[in-house]
């Protein structure tokens, strides 16, 4: 008996040092808001309480305490069909921890569940209560099963969503800068940001009749400039977009669908029509259009951006 009363205490002791210490190195070397540490320190105490309760239950057993068993049993299970409650009326995508959690549940609960049948002292209540029971959990996989399809239903659906609002468009290269009058919309980053570059392009972004495209930002020379202006384009919408640089290799385009989602294009500029004897803008500087816009990933965008800046800059296309 000793040994059981050290062990109860050990437990006892353990469980708020392990949710502790497994709760730092969860957030360990992340940028969390004071909100998102709000809620891990909830989650802790949460399982803090209810493991308690799981030691609790523990001691009432090997005391052979009938009453403390189903007071605790009791406890625990109201804890455990309040969590699979909230987690099947609510389907979302569920991480790692949770998925563990909502395991955990599950087994204990049907085995405290079994075990505190087992000990009802009266026979005609446990022929009562076996049907009932069964009917309950029979009920929660059932849910279960329900709030897996209204996921995975939903899911196909946002991928369908997503890929219907997805931006396609095409483009117009421009062969002399575009008079005031000759287009209706026009697009461009901050001109206090561009004021000392040495060049300037002139592109006709023409969008599609089957989906919204949002123009967001414009990389060159190593930053992202936002866009301003006209850069939003329903079906059907034209723009020049217009923006001035001094490397003519790493340019980029970010757009955005009407759910929030970034697509990013590599756009290859040209020199038009002499590069040994440019054309000038009205602003002085050399003119150029676009004679390329292709989809390409963030990470192979990223790695030619890196590799740009590792080697000073990219090597001109054969």
């Amino acid at each position: 008996m000793i040994g059981y009363w050290i062990s109860f205490g050990l437990i006892a002791v353990l469980i708020p040092i392990g949710l502790v210490e497994l709760k730092r190195y969860a957030l360990k070397g992340k940028s969390v808001t004071k909100e998102q540490e709000k809620h891990a320190s909830e989650v802790v105490f949460r399982y803090w309480i209810f493991y308690w309760l799981c030691d609790l239950f523990y001691m009432s057993c090997f005391i052979q305490n009938l009453v403390c068993q189903f007071v605790f049993g009791g406890l625990i299970l109201c804890i455990i069909f309040m969590n699979l409650g909230l987690v099947f009326s609510f389907p979302k995508e569920k991480s790692s921890f949770e998925r563990w959690g909502m395991l955990q549940d599950f087994l204990v609960g049907i085995g405290i569940t079994a075990y505190l049948l087992y000990i009802v002292p009266n026979t005609d209540l446990k022929d009562v209560l076996i049907p009932v029971v069964s009917a309950v959990y029979g009920g929660l996989l059932t849910l279960a099963g329900v709030a897996w399809t209204i996921r995975q239903t939903q899911a196909e659906k946002r991928k369908d969503d997503v890929a219907k609002a997805k931006p396609y468009f095409s483009f117009n290269a421009i062969s002399s800068e575009p008079k005031p009058g000759s287009f209706q919309k026009t697009c461009f980053p901050m001109i206090e940001n561009e004021a000392n570059r040495k060049c300037e392009a002139y592109v006709e972004i023409e969008n599609s009749n089957q989906s919204v495209s949002i123009l967001q930002s414009v990389y060159h020379d190593g930053a992202w400039n936002d866009i301003e202006l006209n850069k939003t384009l329903v079906g059907g919408d034209k723009c020049v977009l217009s923006f001035c640089f001094d490397n003519p290799f790493e340019i980029y385009l970010k757009a955005m669908d009407i759910y929030g989602n970034a697509y990013f294009y590599r756009m290859r500029v040209l020199g038009y029509p002499n590069p040994s004897a440019p054309q000038c803008t009205s602003s002085g500087r050399a003119f150029s259009t676009i004679r390329d816009i292709t989809e390409v990933t963030k990470d192979e965008m990223d790695r030619e951006i890196k590799e740009g800046m590792a080697h000073g800059s990219s090597k001109a296309d054969q």
